[in-house]
């Protein structure tokens, strides 16, 4: 959960500010979305990884 709230903070500044200046409201939601989309990505490689499916067993 942290790495994707670094993830999310070190790309919401650059480009959500830059294509949603003038829409308010839309910042929010991007970055939750993109957070979900992260969470969704790290959880399919944990489960992918055969090192951390022997670590986990263990």
């Amino acid at each position: 959960e942290d790495i994707s709230r670094i993830f999310v903070q070190a790309r919401g500044a650059g480009v959500c500010g830059a294509l949603s200046g003038s829409m308010p409201g839309l910042e929010g939601s991007q970055s939750l979305r993109r957070a979900s989309s992260i969470r969704r990505t790290f959880t399919a490689v944990k489960r992918k990884n055969a090192c951390l499916q022997v670590k986990f067993t263990v």
